[in-house]
């Protein structure tokens, strides 16, 4: 009941913020988004994946069973490496056949590691194939747990490729979206016009900062830093006074499912970059979410 009633409030305040504001979100808001200046961070490497600290690997398995999507294979995966490293008597081999697997699955070059999807999803506007910011920033962090365990360099190497994959422009089939006043977005439905799902870009966000706590690397931390002005500039966009917005492509308001998840991915932030709108964030996501329902649904 109460994640029907939830379900009600926020679509009622999405046709309000329609109505008032027109129908596209980007439009309303991409001029009145200002740079911010450099941001001031201290990197710190975190053990465990903390945006799925709400799964053990028993309810990742239930949720994902069957025939399961790349993301849903990464989430199984991250899930079990969190459990990897609670516990010693988990088969370490499972994680690396699942990468190998993974691998497989992608389409591998010099310069980039890419999983395509080649389905139609008519919310975002998208058929053919296309890929997604979110899976190369989930799958970059995997590739990074793999090599936390295993200190084989070639798992370092495939999470560069698939980050270094999304800095590809969606004019040329990647999911690179430049933005008024120099900003970007990375995203993770590469729709005709700028859809900027926050919950996706700070998947592959996360990505990026854990792989620059491994590695000193001069090419990828300028698009860090780029990346962190791009989403702090945008996020006061998507805060309501009590909800916020899922994309710039339809006033969709973050059922309870989502508050929960980016409470979670805030907190992962802060504790990877120090940046203190991410734990104001984590904080005020955290009062939206009825937890009582967030956990009955997962």
């Amino acid at each position: 009941m109460s994640y029907l009633l939830n379900t009600l409030v926020i679509k009622t305040g999405a046709l309000l913020l329609k109505l008032t504001r027109g129908p596209y979100p980007f439009e309303y808001f991409k001029d009145k988004t200002l740079p911010v200046a450099d941001i001031e961070y201290k990197m710190k490497l975190i053990d465990n994946y903390h945006s799925l600290a709400y799964l053990n690997n028993k309810k990742a398995i239930k949720l994902h069973a069957g025939n399961r999507s790349i993301t849903q294979d990464l989430i199984v995966g991250l899930v079990y490496y969190n459990e990897i490293i609670k516990t010693e008597n988990l088969p370490q081999d499972s994680l690396f056949e699942l990468a190998q697997m993974l691998v497989d699955k992608g389409e591998e070059s010099d310069h980039g590691l890419v999983f395509y999807f080649n389905e139609a999803y008519s919310r975002f506007d998208l058929g053919g194939t296309y890929y997604s910011g979110l899976v190369q920033g989930k799958a970059a962090s995997f590739f990074l747990r793999c090599y936390q365990i295993s200190k084989d360099d070639k798992y370092k190497l495939l999470a560069k490729k698939c980050l270094l994959s999304a800095w590809s422009n969606v004019e040329n089939g990647g999911v690179l979206r430049n933005l008024q006043n120099n900003m970007i977005w990375i995203e993770e439905y590469p729709s005709p016009k700028p859809s900027m799902v926050l919950n996706g870009f700070l998947f592959y966000i996360i990505g990026l900062a854990e792989y620059l706590t491994f590695e000193e690397d001069y090419e990828l931390k300028p698009h860090l830093d780029l990346c962190l002005k791009s989403v702090i500039a945008w996020m006061p966009n998507y805060r309501l006074k009590n909800g916020l917005i899922y994309s710039m492509y339809r006033w969709n308001l973050c059922n309870v499912h989502y508050t929960g998840i980016m409470k979670y991915q805030f907190e992962h932030l802060y504790k990877l970059t120090n940046i203190p709108i991410f734990k104001e964030y984590a904080d005020f996501t955290n009062g939206l979410t009825n937890w009582k329902t967030f956990n009955h649904i997962i």
